[in-house]
């Protein structure tokens, strides 16, 4: 099964690219916003997802393994196939569409093309139980890229989301305290204070 490769883009279809790995040119096929990201003749890092039919072998790329991880679980809905799940998954921040579902936010969903009122309801009903992972990490992330910043900010937010939890709130109350709370992490703040902070949201919120 692939799931990565580096090489050379050879050339730029209007859905797909050729990446060279090797001597070897694979076709992979990818969303109109990712793929405006290469250029011909540079260097390129995919994640890949692989699927295998009887007569064909197909090959989905991606920037990011939370882009894939989004698409995989999106191309789980019935009725969604792989070309709509790449449109959805490549329609912006993979953490913050999975955000949209989680929240049922079913307006924004269906701005993204090939979405309709009935596929956004579907995505919701089928996935907003399932997308925790990728949503808290929607709920903090940054627009600008922060690299070991964010990945270091991304720990916080899942160890701020178990510890609120094991305090008995729901992980839906758990998500709305950590998004008021972006700044706070964004400026450094510890674990311990943003505990404090939440409880305090909380008890508010709750009470």
């Amino acid at each position: 099964m692939i799931a990565y490769l580096e090489g050379r883009v050879l050339y730029l279809g209007a859905d797909h690219l050729v990446l060279v790995v090797q001597g070897i040119g694979y076709q992979v096929f990818m969303a109109g916003g990712p793929l405006s990201a290469f250029r011909e003749e540079q260097e390129a890092c995919l994640h890949i997802y692989q699927v295998v039919r009887e007569d064909q072998l197909t090959l989905y790329g991606f920037l990011s393994r939370d882009e894939r991880e989004l698409f995989m679980r999106v191309l789980s809905v019935s009725g969604i196939g792989p070309r709509i799940a790449l449109a959805i998954s490549g329609s912006g921040d993979a953490c913050q569409v999975a955000q949209q579902i989680v929240l049922e936010d079913v307006d924004s969903l269906q701005k993204i093309p090939g979405v309709g009122k009935k596929t956004a309801g579907r995505m919701v009903m089928e996935l907003k139980d399932k997308l925790d992972d990728l949503a808290i990490a929607g709920a903090w992330v940054p627009q600008a890229p922060l690299q070991k910043e964010q990945s270091s900010q991304r720990n916080i937010a899942a160890d701020l989301l178990e510890t609120l939890v094991s305090l008995g709130y729901s992980e839906r109350e758990a998500r709305t305290v950590i998004r008021s709370l972006r700044e706070q992490m964004e400026q450094g703040m510890s674990l311990e204070d943003l505990i404090r902070a939440a409880l305090q949201q909380l008890t508010t919120l709750v009470g």
